[in-house]
């Protein structure tokens, strides 16, 4: 069962020679956290996984930090340590997915799913070496069986992948970019599908526009959060949030925006676009090297703490697409579901009056195949896993 999938619609309108109109449906919904209002903590993160296409254990990582505050519970470090790893895994599969198999038949390049399919089956794994019998964790943390010399051989493993697939250089090294010109000599030297797809856009004028500012949303407030999800009226906000009255981009761009390669390259003048696929790489990059971190914080004491119960509780989590936050009531016992709430970073990179909107209008539309593939470069530029319908209507 799936309801949380995430796609959005995007219209063009077109008039002479532009783009006029530009509307853009989600087709997520917030009843989708209902269905789990009235069932079990444990039941419920049984379910969360099942219930969202993209990036499940993210979603179950929220919602077991929501529960676990309004329980009193503080995971011992051993389990965070598992989680971080988790989330890692999670994001390295995402975006390889898309570079090696939504990038390319957008160039003149065939999909890599062979390597893809090995290595989102490898780093599904990972949990099979970390908790009993494979389960997934659950609140307060699952009982553990580490197999730390696999998971350490596994790490090493996937950087090695990457590099073969994605960077051609070590991670550290493409981490350690920090000029536009070092960039650009990397896209002419990497045979990678993501290199040779990126250079194919450049070549061809896709990612030559800037795009208009967009404001990075930063790191939640709780306070703020709370108030917002708390309110009788929430579903306008989660439908169509705002920080401070603007929209906000949320993901890789908005984590990586101040690495050194990203500011000499909005210094150089590089176009918005390369500069979010760039930041994607770097995100990439980032991960494959905190997983190193996570597994040293594995071994650390698994000794569950207890601290007052609020029978509230929010869980945000910085999945791959960007911040998300879950929030729930629980019965004063704690033992059902009175109100859960999802804030998911697709209707913040995707607002109607957001970025994407901005980016879209008054495009040319003079050829309207080439308009269809900027639109769909734009939506991947802003977020690494969300696909897309794209209609475009010519009016009079």
């Amino acid at each position: 069962m799936t309801i949380g999938a995430e796609q959005i619609s995007i219209k063009l309108s077109t008039a002479g020679l532009k783009v006029t109109q530009v509307d853009i449906l989600s087709q997520r919904t917030p009843m989708a956290a209902r269905v789990l209002e009235g069932k079990a903590p444990d039941e419920a993160c049984a379910l969360l996984p099942l219930l969202f296409s993209l990036c499940g254990n993210a979603q179950l990582q929220a919602g077991l930090m929501a529960f676990e505050e309004g329980l009193g519970l503080v995971v011992s470090p051993a389990h965070q340590g598992a989680r971080d790893l988790l989330l890692c895994a999670e994001g390295v599969s995402e975006h390889t997915t898309r570079m090696l198999v939504d990038w390319p038949p957008l160039t003149l390049l065939d999909s890599d799913t062979a390597t893809v399919r090995d290595l989102r089956a490898f780093l599904a794994s990972f949990k099979h070496h970390i908790f009993q019998d494979g389960q997934n964790d659950r609140i307060g943390g699952a009982p553990m069986a580490l197999n730390i010399d696999l998971l350490t051989s596994h790490v090493h493993a996937v950087e090695q992948k990457l590099k073969d697939s994605v960077f051609h250089v070590d991670l550290s090294s493409f981490l350690d970019f920090t000029s536009h010109d070092q960039f650009l000599n990397w896209l002419e030297s990497s045979p990678t599908r993501p290199a040779q797809c990126l250079k194919y856009w450049m070549d061809e004028g896709y990612l030559k526009d800037t795009w208009p500012k967009a404001n990075q949303l930063p790191a939640f407030d709780k306070d703020f959060i709370n108030d917002k999800l708390d309110d009788d009226d929430a579903d306008p906000f989660i439908n169509h949030p705002t920080y401070q009255g603007n929209t906000c981009e949320t993901g890789p761009y908005e984590r990586q925006h101040h690495h050194p390669l990203i500011v000499d390259m909005m210094q150089k003048g590089s176009s918005s676009a390369l500069r979010r696929f760039c930041a994607k790489l770097l995100d990439l990059a980032q991960l494959g090297k905190d997983m190193q971190t996570a597994l040293a914080n594995i071994v650390q004491d698994q000794e569950l703490f207890h601290t007052k119960a609020l029978h509230k509780g929010t869980g945000i989590v910085h999945a791959v697409r960007g911040q998300l936050c879950h929030r729930v009531w629980l019965d004063p016992e704690g033992q059902t579901i009175q109100r859960y709430r999802i804030l998911a970073p697709t209707e913040w990179n995707f607002h109607p009056s957001g970025i994407l909107k901005d980016i879209l209008l008054d495009s040319d539309a003079q050829d309207i195949e080439r308009l269809k593939h900027s639109a769909r470069l734009a939506v991947m530029a802003l977020d690494p896993c969300v696909g897309c319908d794209i209609v475009i209507e010519e009016t009079d």
